[in-house]
């Protein structure tokens, strides 16, 4: 019956999206983390897998603070070996130098950080729970 095939093709057919993405959430849990970033960016280094991570981190005695007080902390992550740097704003140092190492990682192995696609985006803001895409002043004005 033409009319059963063609509901179980509509049904069948969206499943390739939904393998793919469960084959890239189950890579990335696999190789790295947000927690484990940095210390896999390193060993990656060791193994001559890539250059030496190179951190650059600029406080809130150059950024500032928010308007609801938090300072303002921005890490920047270049692999030069991969023509690869992300930075990262959020309120705290360690948490913008871990989530930079884990954008890096996520471009290097080409999957999709658990926030949506990297799109190739440098620059990132980490509101507190979430990561977002979001150029240095758009962050600036909402953090």
């Amino acid at each position: 019956d033409q009319e059963i095939m063609a509901r179980i093709v509509a049904k069948v057919l969206p499943i390739d999206e939904f393998i793919r993405t469960y084959e890239e959430k189950l890579s990335r849990e696999r190789m790295f983390t947000v927690d484990n970033a940095v210390t896999t960016l390193k060993e990656l280094a060791e193994h001559e897998r890539c250059s030496v991570p190179v951190y650059e981190l600029t406080g809130p005695e150059d950024l500032g603070y928010g308007e609801n007080g938090n300072p303002l902390w921005a890490c920047g992550c270049d692999v030069v070996s991969e023509g690869i740097r992300r930075c990262v704003f959020a309120n705290s140092g360690k948490i913008a130098k871990k989530y930079a190492a884990y954008l890096v990682l996520c471009q290097m192995f080409e999957v999709s950080n658990e926030y949506g696609p990297n799109k190739n985006l440098a620059v990132w803001a980490f509101d507190g729970s979430n990561l977002i895409p979001s150029p240095k002043n758009e962050f600036l004005r909402e953090f």
